[in-house]
């Protein structure tokens, strides 16, 4: 994915919509949709909020990766694990 560029691919990915079906939904053109995907140009304000109600995430949105997280249960674990190993 190039600097500025919406992450199409993950969200298709994750929803198993077509490029097309984003496009139609969240009524911006097919030709506008790869030129967000590359980069070439700045979606507005108003085509964010489409494709937010559309389900994409700010991460989508903005090429940003989402640190992992683990559970708080997983991090007991992890320190019951760690306080039998150093005692």
């Amino acid at each position: 994915m190039r600097k500025n560029s919406i992450d199409f691919e993950s969200f298709l990915r994750r929803t198993g919509s077509t490029l097309a079906e984003v496009a139609r939904k969240a009524g911006v053109s097919k030709s506008m949709m790869t030129l967000l995907n590359n980069g070439s140009t700045t979606p507005s304000y108003s085509t964010l909020i489409k494709f937010h109600r559309l389900g994409m995430t700010p991460a989508e949105m903005f090429g940003e990766k989402q640190a992992a997280t683990i559970s708080d249960a997983d991090c007991e674990k992890i320190a019951d694990f760690v306080a039998g190993r150093i005692r």
